[in-house]
């Protein structure tokens, strides 16, 4: 048995000295020929898979055999096996096959390196044009007009950056999931992350950067695309949070930092798994129950001191359990007499209603931090995520009726 040449796009194409076959990430169309050499006076039977792509075993006579097609195959390593089995049903010989296809260059990490250095590079000329508006101090009323058009921009391509479509997952029945972010100014310093690492795991992010405007904003999107990368390249949030900790720790000449709560949600089973580097408590509400505070594992916020090791912590989330993270921002909200919004009310506000979806969850909490602080400024980013979790069997009905 032999696999002397398979066929990409209708180009014969030959193994390597390993004998391994290599496809380019824009292959459409792949044949696989294989041959059969026995001299037997019986037609054996051949059972062909891709193992990988294939489910079960294709039977074939040997006088049957031909070429076989696969197409639009994803990235990744393939193994083509044959077995020839003799009349009585019995396997006499196997040849394995490995195939592998490369991936494309928007599934490679250095993309999403490349896309975050673009943006870094954009706030980077918004920032000295800034600089230049400053020194010029001419047409002061031109200048102004300009600044704000482009920070309007940078706001833009800052909330473009974070996750804004929503239902994020409308295929998904699983689990809900809602996040808001408002700057205290016109670009801010928090950020939410959220994404399928694979399809049984969901990455949850929230974080707050120390300071305000165009350095935070810079900081915040380093730390956001390192993180995510850290989080994709198959790291435990243990390991991507001390990962991203050595990364932005060195030449951190402006000793800033940037507090994280980091979580992995296996969405099969309900285990998540987390790690808070000096950020706030998350909240936490049980099927058919209210939100509590959940006083989790606290460390060192990322980026104070190179060498920090964290400790991860699990739980185990039920079908009708919720999660709600936030920034500072929330429980820091004060009123015009210097009074705090506070763990409390922001208990009282997640359960007034605690059956409600996520988006109605966050919109809830919103008002009722308008309502507190009046006409008081905003002084801090206040940013929030609330995910739902449903478990594999997806919504119920009742959980649908209460979304309305």
């Amino acid at each position: 048995m032999a696999v002397p040449w398979v066929e990409l796009d209708d180009v014969v194409t030959y193994p390597n000295e390993k004998g391994v076959f290599t496809i380019p990430a824009g292959t459409k169309k792949l044949a696989v020929y294989g041959y059969v050499c026995d001299y037997a006076l019986t037609d054996p039977t051949m059972e062909i898979k891709l193992d990988g792509f294939d489910r079960e075993m294709m039977s074939f006579k040997r006088s049957e055999l031909k070429p076989i097609y696969y197409t639009n195959l994803k990235s990744g390593k393939y193994t083509f096996v044959m077995e020839l089995k003799d009349a009585m049903g019995r396997e006499s010989k196997t040849l394995k096959t490995t195939i592998i296809k490369e991936k494309a260059f928007y599934e490679q990490i250095w993309f999403w390196v490349l896309m975050g250095a673009v943006f870094l590079a954009l706030i980077a000329a918004i920032v000295r044009q800034l600089l230049w508006a400053q020194q010029r101090k001419l047409e002061k009323k031109r200048e102004a007009e300009r600044i704000s058009s482009e920070l309007s921009m940078a706001a833009d391509i800052q909330t473009s950056a974070l996750p804004g479509v929503f239902p994020a997952f409308p295929d998904r029945t699983d689990f809900d999931i809602y996040a808001s972010m408002t700057p205290a100014r016109e670009v801010g310093g928090d950020f939410y992350d959220f994404f399928l690492i694979d399809e049984d795991h969901l990455g949850l992010v929230i974080a707050d950067v120390s300071g305000k405007g165009i350095p935070a904003a810079l900081f915040m999107m380093k730390a956001m695309i390192l993180l995510r990368n850290c989080v994709l390249a198959g790291l435990d949030p243990k390991q991507a949070l001390e990962q991203l900790n050595e990364q932005i720790s060195v030449n951190n000449s402006d000793s800033m930092f940037v507090t994280v709560w980091l979580g992995i949600l296996e969405l099969s089973s309900g285990r998540l798994t987390a790690v808070n580097a000096g950020h706030e408590y998350p909240m936490l509400k049980a099927p058919d129950g209210v939100f509590a505070l959940y006083k989790d594992r606290h460390g060192l916020a990322a980026g104070t001191v190179e060498g920090i090791r964290y400790r991860d912590y699990e739980l185990q989330l039920e079908p009708g359990s919720m999660l709600f993270v936030y920034s500072d921002g929330l429980p820091e909200a004060n009123d015009s007499d210097g009074r705090l919004f506070g763990t409390e009310r922001t208990l009282n506000a997640l359960n007034e209603n605690p059956a409600r979806h996520p988006e109605a969850t966050l919109n809830a909490v919103r008002e009722a931090v308008d309502a507190f602080v009046g006409e008081a400024p905003q002084f801090d980013d206040l940013t929030m995520l609330c995910l739902a979790y449903y478990g594999p069997d997806g919504k119920t009905g009742n959980e649908e009726a209460e979304h309305v």
